[in-house]
């Protein structure tokens, strides 16, 4: 039907030739695990670091959620409702330096006054866009009921998650669980508060 260009068949090749066509296709196929690593390295020197945005940025953020007390004394409200400002300063890539002032209403007759200040040293367990992280802090702790202004000391235990909704904005869930182990307002939230909240946060940067 005319002359024009055929693929030509295995058996219409010398051994040679074939010998050829294999061994190129076999070094394009050893070189593909190696184009994909160097592809991999590229795009994460490409791709800013969020470990260096953590490092390099200060957090402010605004949380809503609720403060309970659940082996407070008889007729001590236990669940109130909680509103916070809190904030975190970077200090590498693993760790943060973070402060929270907090107030609790708790609804009961006569209605109780919770207040809360303290700082915490924050772990990031993981650097992804969740960053899961773990803290330790220390705290002053505020009551006033019917009149009768109480303080405490406490220590206590941070477990938050964080998702990075953009460079400059993220959202977050923290739980923190405070112990007061002096007691010095018997009126109060003693012996153990929770305070679990939803978290709003804007990163600025620091330099």
């Amino acid at each position: 039907m005319g002359s024009g260009w055929r693929l030509a068949a295995p058996e219409d090749l010398g051994p040679h030739a074939v010998s050829m066509v294999w061994g190129v296709m076999m070094s394009r196929l050893n070189l593909l695990p190696l184009a994909l690593i160097m592809s991999a390295l590229a795009l994460s020197f490409a791709t800013p670091s969020v470990a260096r945005a953590y490092e390099d940025q200060a957090t402010l953020g605004v949380d809503l959620g609720w403060l309970g007390a659940p082996s407070a004394e008889a007729g001590v409200p236990r669940n109130g409702v909680s509103l916070g400002l809190s904030g975190t300063l970077g200090l590498g890539d693993s760790w943060s330096l973070g402060g929270r002032v907090g107030y609790a209403l708790h609804p009961a007759d006569p209605t109780l006054h919770s207040g809360v200040g303290g700082l915490e040293l924050i772990y990031l367990v993981d650097v992804l866009r969740l960053v899961p992280s773990l803290g330790l802090g220390v705290d002053g702790f505020f009551s006033l009921r019917d009149g009768e202004l109480g303080a405490d000391l406490a220590v206590h235990a941070l477990l938050r998650l964080d998702f990075l909704f953009s460079r400059r904005l993220l959202f977050g869930v923290d739980f923190r669980v405070y112990a007061l182990p002096f007691a010095f307002d018997d009126g109060g939230l003693a012996p153990l508060a929770m305070q679990a909240g939803l978290r709003v946060s804007l990163t600025f940067d620091r330099y």
